[in-house]
């Protein structure tokens, strides 16, 4: 079973929608409980339901995508986000009816209020298999999403927001580098005498053999396009499941997904996908792999793992 067979989502204006076709993996419970989460930082949300679909309406509409509001903050601003945040791993040790793994952590996927700069995230009402092992997964990726924007974007930087990023992430403070000295104010003007070139110039030395330049190594991403974080793959083989223990790259928010389940092979600079003999399947663009045959993977495919769908982007 797909994502797309589960739920897909619709923007909507002023939000996001999110449909359950199949009623069978909507948590009831947990959007009750998620209805009265607001205050504590949750994107609120109504339900409609007809003929069985079960419709979530995330009301946006007072809020910022943090991606796009980024570039136009300055460091108090982004300390209020960021303090925001980590208060939500502090809710989720304390409450026990709503999943850290049904909720988005991709910073397009954060929303701040203007009003108070304070961040709000997208969870999803869905049944998922309970797993202890979680919230410390969801924990580290927070954290290193707040380490990686602070810093991409040199406006939110500064003494004590370094300090807290490092007191977050355990990373040690790398202080910024000292202003380059000024040029001097006088330069004397260049001698007017240039000695003459010498008569005799020795023979040029012979022409190398051309060696190609090795190619520039790339990154490869898998973007998330559910509410499990997006996945950095950076080894030559690099193992993906729902496993934090036996993988490289977890994937949370299903109970679809085999423990371990499928791996990424780098190789030449181009990557493959091998299905590991997973119980329901690994798929690019809609196609079902055989299980230990490597398929190539281009840019803005879609890779399924189970029924969790990622874009697998280079860069």
């Amino acid at each position: 079973m797909t994502s797309n067979e589960i739920f897909y989502e619709q923007n909507i204006p002023g939000g996001l929608a999110v449909v359950f076709n199949n009623p069978m993996y909507y948590d009831e419970n947990g959007f009750r409980m998620l209805s009265t989460q607001f205050q504590r930082g949750f994107v609120p949300c109504t339900k409609a339901a007809s003929n069985g679909i079960i419709t979530i309406s995330y009301n946006l509409s007072q809020f910022v995508c943090l991606y796009d509001i980024l570039p136009t903050m300055n460091p108090a601003m982004f300390r209020s986000v960021i303090t925001s945040l980590i208060d939500k791993i502090n809710f989720f040790r304390e409450n026990a009816y709503l999943k850290c793994e049904n909720t988005y952590l991709s910073v397009d996927r954060v929303y701040v209020d203007q009003m108070r700069y304070e961040a709000h995230l997208v969870y999803l009402p869905l049944k998922v298999e309970g797993d202890e092992d979680c919230l410390p997964y969801f924990e580290k990726k927070m954290k290193d999403n707040i380490a990686k924007i602070y810093n991409m974007y040199e406006n939110v930087q500064d003494a004590a927001n370094a300090g807290l990023v490092a007191q977050i992430t355990g990373a040690p403070i790398v202080p910024p580098a000292p202003p380059a000295p000024a040029a001097p104010r006088y330069a004397p003007p260049a001698p007017q005498y240039a000695p003459a070139a010498p008569q005799y110039a020795p023979p040029a030395p012979a022409a190398q053999q051309y060696v190609p330049a090795a190619p520039a190594s790339r990154g490869f991403v898998l973007c998330s396009k559910g509410a499990t974080p997006d996945i950095e793959i950076d080894k030559d083989e690099f193992v993906i499941g729902k496993s934090q223990q036996r993988v490289d790259g977890v994937v949370i928010g299903s109970n679809l997904v085999s423990r371990v389940h499928c791996k990424a092979v780098i190789r030449n600079g181009e990557c493959s996908i091998v299905d590991l003999n997973s119980l329901n399947g690994t798929f690019i663009n809609g196609k079902k792999l055989t299980p230990g045959a490597e398929y190539r993977i281009a840019d803005g495919a879609t890779l399924s793992v189970a029924d969790v769908q990622f874009v697998f982007r280079t860069r």
